[in-house]
């Protein structure tokens, strides 16, 4: 399914969170030994050595590497002896939790555990953004919330971009059941279908469907085709000279003072408001 046929509706079906964000600085010789149930485990090494011992696998990792730990597997972690800076092992952490469509943790699609070394521009950006949510984890803040996930999503896109060469969403998407990729592929190349239209295309009944859909989108097919013809609407005001009275019938509203009354419901103001508006800030 082409990433575009979910795109749109990323922010609400990517939710990503830390389950946990630490700085550490351990002294020569410290040690702990764990096994953490939820979340991935990421680290960054800032400065010295860290040993990483599971079963019969080690790791050392120094100043400029980068982690990457599945949840469940137990580990022992050490600090190594090095005598070049002022604690034997700094490292940043992070515990990723990135669920897409409100089932898959695309984290699961990373192989892991693994180490590698990231280029010097990447280790800097990352670095700057794992203090962030060290520094938003101390307040539960609406505020910190929201930036916190921000800064998350942010190192998630960059995990994926380093560790995988095909696209996130092309991925994630082939995790769907069949009626669901044909579900979602129709909508985006007909705005204006109706739901009966697609249960009928994913052969359920209609209870069935709705159940189904929301299970997979944590959302009613009703609200995903309203927000689809939203966004699509969107587009043809900001990029088209189409009239609002064009743009309801192409997109199968049932009329244009309809389309004006949800428009203005979810954005505040008018079609023609919204259009007034954006160009006027384009000169």
């Amino acid at each position: 399914m082409p990433t575009s046929n979910i795109i749109s509706d990323l922010p609400s079906l990517f939710q990503v969170r830390a389950t946990w964000a630490t700085q550490h600085q351990w002294r020569a010789g410290e040690m702990l030994e764990q096994t953490h149930l939820s979340g991935y485990s990421f680290w960054l090494i800032e400065e010295g050595e860290l040993q990483v011992e599971s079963k019969s696998e080690k790791w050392v990792l120094h100043q400029g590497d980068a982690m990457l730990w599945p949840p469940g597997l137990h580990r022992v972690i050490h600090a190594g002896e090095s005598t070049k800076s002022t604690f034997a092992a700094g490292w940043l952490t992070v515990g990723l939790c990135a669920h897409l469509f409100g089932h898959l943790d695309v984290m699961t699609l990373l192989s892991a555990p693994q180490s590698w070394r990231p280029k010097d521009s990447t280790f800097i950006q990352l670095q700057a953004l794992m203090k962030n949510i060290v520094l938003t984890t101390r307040s539960d803040s609406a505020a910190k919330v929201l930036l916190r996930d921000g800064f998350c999503r942010a190192v998630v896109g960059i995990l994926w971009e380093m560790l995988r060469e095909d696209d996130m969403l092309i991925a994630a998407s082939q995790t769907l059941p069949e009626w669901l990729q044909k579900v979602l592929a129709h909508a985006q190349k007909e705005p204006g279908v109706t739901v009966a239209e697609l249960t009928q295309l994913a052969a359920f009944s209609p209870a069935q469907f709705r159940r189904a859909f929301a299970q997979w989108m944590q959302i009613s097919p009703r609200e995903y085709l309203q927000n689809q013809r939203l966004q699509t609407a969107q587009n043809l005001l900001e990029h088209t000279n189409l009239t609002i009275n064009a743009i309801a019938q192409e997109l199968h509203f049932t009329s244009a003072t309809h389309f004006g009354k949800i428009w203005k419901k979810v954005h505040g103001i008018s079609p023609a408001a919204y259009r007034d508006t954006v160009r006027s800030t384009q000169i």
